[in-house]
């Protein structure tokens, strides 16, 4: 289960990366949702898990204040 939220964080950082590089947008947890739903089922991860992880993701990244 740990190398699946794991996945799930860096799975997360990468987008956030990518929407940051290709269109100058930081995506918030809501918006990070949308992308993470397919990936629920392979994961065998549980829908608030990875929803919980993507919010624990945007929470660190505006506390630490990281463009990038």
């Amino acid at each position: 289960m740990v190398s699946s939220i794991n996945f799930v964080w860096n799975f997360v950082n990468a987008l956030s990366q990518r929407s940051i590089k290709e269109r100058g947008v930081f995506l918030s947890a809501y918006d990070v949702q949308k992308y993470t739903m397919v990936r629920e089922k392979d994961l065998g991860l549980h829908s608030q898990t990875v929803q919980r992880v993507a919010v624990e993701y945007v929470t660190r990244r505006k506390q630490f204040k990281k463009p990038d």
